[in-house]
């Protein structure tokens, strides 16, 4: 492919250098423990579902417990701009990262130890919350880590490439255990596994000697508030942040969530929640092949192009869902679901990851992801109203089917954005293949 100014080189070429393989191990366990436990999406998920349906829940109460979870998701600015502007110590980040995996284990424990009784939704809310404000914030601070290091050597794309490939391992546990641990007294047991892995997250954060510094500088000590504010007021103004924006918001607004998969695979196919678990597994492996995949092309072609193909993907991810009708199809239709989708949440966290300031990468990283996970629990809130209605209105099967059906126009009103997006990006551009350029010449 010719020489593009959207398409920018992992610098150094060739072979990885050792610092680089060290800085893909550190961020990818941290986002293996985050896999694990993450209460959302972690190996609690599908027991938390089994305990609300094994309650009389509703279809549309279960999905509004998952959507509400998601709160502190939204939060991830207010977590940017604590980490970014009030350090703990010398430390901008590592201290931070240090309490908030001891805040996640803790809480988990205190479920381990007090497990909810029939009907104790409030208690397990709760109980849930504030793990997943710890894990949250956890997940700003490491991803300003991966920023600060990864963008000025032009490898955000193979840092988040080796981060998701490890959380989807860690949902392939999930997937196997998730299953297993939807009966009875064996939920406890998901919870005391979900407070080891933040347990190993807290010891990997105490291993760090210290944050680690941009290639081209000294560490950030010295940094003052007002170039950290400054930082942050110029992305703001900059017409790309705001695009970028638009762009997540309309891609993330599917009201087809695995919640109401979830519900009409066991509920309405007859899937037993072992199978279902399975069903995560083959999901998990094609997102995991996907994350892995990104890393060897994601800077060998356009990023117009790579904005195209996640428009598309995702239709095809969502649309894939027709074809289920059985436990055959369910298993073909996760793995190439998981494979289609992560490719297109890849193109879009590395187009995040490449605009973002560095000194103030928490806070703003930290938007944009909270405005992609604003839009992911409005739709899931939405998906199970409509669903609930439909489902009275017409039946579990056309339902379902309609509701898949819309969940792609979301997607494809993305198209819209893209010619103003590419021209934002093409000026950031110049911008970050000089850096790239500096650091080569600097390491010669």
């Amino acid at each position: 492919m010719p020489s593009d100014p959207d398409s920018l080189p992992l610098s150094g070429g060739g072979r990885w250098p050792t610092e680089t393989v060290l800085l893909c191990v550190l961020f990818g366990a941290l986002y293996f423990t985050q896999g694990v436990s993450e209460p959302t999406e972690g190996l609690v998920v599908q027991p938390t579902r089994w305990l609300l349906k094994s309650w009389g829940e509703t279809n549309e109460q279960i999905t509004s417990f998952a959507a509400w979870i998601t709160l502190p998701w939204l939060l991830k600015p207010l977590y940017g701009l604590v980490a970014d502007f009030l350090p703990l110590g010398r430390n901008r980040r590592k201290n931070y990262l240090i309490l908030t995996t001891a805040v996640a284990a803790f809480g988990f424990l205190a479920l381990y130890f007090f497990p909810p009784g029939a009907h104790a939704e409030r208690w397990l809310f709760w109980a849930l919350f504030v793990p997943t404000v710890a894990v949250a914030f956890t997940d700003v601070v490491v991803d300003a880590l991966m920023i600060g290091v990864g963008q000025p050597r032009g490898i955000t794309g193979h840092l988040q490439s080796v981060q998701w490939t490890a959380i989807w391992a860690a949902t392939i546990l999930n997937g196997e255990l998730g299953g297993i641990f939807s009966d009875g007294l064996a939920v406890r047991g998901a919870f005391l596994l979900c407070s080891l892995a933040a347990a190993m997250a807290w010891m990997i954060a105490c291993s760090l000697r210290d944050d680690p510094p941009p290639p081209d500088e000294a560490p950030s000590h010295g940094v003052t508030w007002r170039e950290t504010r400054d930082e942050m007021l110029d992305a703001v103004r900059h017409p790309v942040l705001w695009l970028l924006i638009a762009f997540l918001v309309l891609w993330n607004f599917t009201p087809l969530s695995m919640t109401v998969v979830y519900l009409h695979w066991t509920r309405v196919l007859g899937f037993d929640e072992v199978f279902y678990g399975h069903t995560v597994v083959w999901l998990a492996a094609g997102a995991m092949a996907a994350s892995l995949a990104y890393g060897l092309y994601c800077r060998r072609v356009t990023r117009a192009f790579l904005m195209h193909l996640s428009i598309v993907l995702g239709i095809a991810a969502t649309w894939a869902y027709w074809m289920v009708w059985e436990p055959k199809t369910a298993g073909i239709v996760s793995a190439l679901v998981g494979f289609t989708h992560m490719t297109a949440t890849l193109i879009l966290l590395d187009l995040a990851a490449q605009i973002c300031p560095v000194r103030s990468a928490g806070t703003v990283f930290g938007v944009l992801m909270a405005v992609q996970n604003g839009s992911v629990m409005a739709a899931t809130w939405w998906g199970g109203e409509l669903y609930d209605a439909w489902l009275a209105r017409w039946g579990a099967k056309p339902a379902f089917q309609l509701l898949v059906g819309i969940s792609a126009l979301p997607i494809a009103a993305c198209w819209l954005l893209v010619p103003r997006l590419k021209v934002a990006l093409s000026h950031t551009a110049g911008a970050v293949a000089a850096t790239v350029r500096r650091i080569e010449e600097s390491s010669e």
